[in-house]
């Protein structure tokens, strides 16, 4: 689906941007056509016209979410197929503990919401969360209807088959993807041909992308949710394209860092198990998505897990204080060791490194 966008823009902001932009540079002695007496407000015939908005407008099978699919996809068949059951099974054991299958609808502290959420905005409206979070339900439609608590798409989340089998991706968030019915080819161990034909199916051009990570995080509300206007919720892209991290200096303060993407970060290289054909020298991708999640690795008792999630934090950020500045402007620097009396008012200049 292409977006539909509106093409009005009303004069009346052209004609104050270009006001402002003329006081702005001062007298000209460059010669103009422009007139003695321009048009007030009131004068243009468009100014009592209302101003509308130029956002884009999304038709797409599931909205409110984003998520579109090429081809029928059969949410239950992909749930119960045993799809690379034991092609992958590095991948398919850790993906399984890891927080990124966290399904709306049946983990305790999501479901209590999502339950609410439906029966105040309608179950329609809940398919919102099921691009990102219950694929298998929303796109055999089961969203717009009660479910059942032993539905088996309802413990499916995220399976290998979502990331694997997306075909294209828009950064707009809300799961802004598109899906592919077609399914992807199992290996045979000691098959190599079968194994290229695998690795090729279930490794798509935006794979390896960051605009895959981003279409599920990055999120909002809008009428379509319910809202009467437009409210930005998570949005991890946009700290981390402002970061030394993606290249940029605006924050950039002294020490060097590696250019690092999604994948750098949240899928270190791990070791693989014996015979896995995703290996190379020993070691995959990691699938476990490593992140802040230490209440979910704990509430598992998942012991792996929290430790790698408390690793990943450790030292991920810091607060330098550089300069105590004391009364009448008498400034300490380094910090350490500033001569501060008790009840002294003091100004400190801090970093705040991440």
């Amino acid at each position: 689906m292409r977006p539909v966008r509106s093409a009005r823009l009303p004069l009346l902001l052209f004609a104050s941007i270009f006001a402002a932009a003329a006081c702005a540079r001062g007298p000209s002695t460059e010669a103009t056509d422009v007139p003695a007496q321009v048009p007030t407000p009131r004068d243009d015939a468009r100014s009592n016209e209302p101003l509308e908005a130029t956002t884009p407008v999304w038709s797409v099978a599931f909205a409110p979410s984003e998520t579109t699919t090429r081809g029928k996809v059969n949410g239950k068949a992909s749930v119960t197929a045993a799809n690379a059951k034991d092609a992958i099974p590095t991948s398919r054991r850790v993906i399984s503990r890891a927080p990124m299958p966290s399904r709306r609808s049946t983990t305790p502290f999501i479901a209590d919401p999502l339950i609410d959420f439906r029966a105040d905005a309608g179950e329609k409206t809940s398919r919102f969360c099921g691009g990102c979070h219950d694929i298998a339900l929303l796109v055999d439609g089961a969203m717009d209807a009660p479910i059942e608590p032993d539905d088996v798409r309802a413990h499916a989340g995220i399976g290998c088959k979502t990331c694997h089998g997306i075909v294209s991706t828009r950064v707009d968030g809300n799961g802004s993807y598109e899906l592919s019915a077609e399914p992807i080819p199992v290996p045979v161990q000691g098959d190599p041909n079968s194994i290229a034909v695998h690795k090729k199916g279930a490794a798509s051009s935006v794979l390896r992308t960051n605009a895959l990570c981003v279409s599920c995080h990055r999120a909002f509300l809008h009428e379509g949710t319910g809202n009467a206007h437009f409210l930005i919720g998570q949005d991890d892209v946009t700290p981390w394209q402002q970061s030394a991290y993606a290249g940029s200096r605006v924050h950039f303060l002294d020490e060097e860092v590696p250019m690092q993407d999604c994948r750098g970060c949240h899928m270190p290289r791990e070791r693989a198990e014996r015979n896995d054909p995703a290996a190379k020298n020993g070691t995959i991708a990691s699938h476990r998505f490593v992140g802040a999640h230490t209440w979910l690795a704990a509430m598992r008792g998942d012991e792996k897990n929290l430790a790698l999630a408390k690793a990943m934090l450790e030292g991920a950020a810091s607060i330098d204080i550089a300069a105590v500045i004391g009364e009448g402007g008498r400034r300490s620097l380094p910090a350490d060791g500033a001569p501060v009396k008790p009840g002294e008012h003091i100004v400190i200049d801090v970093a705040l490194r991440k």
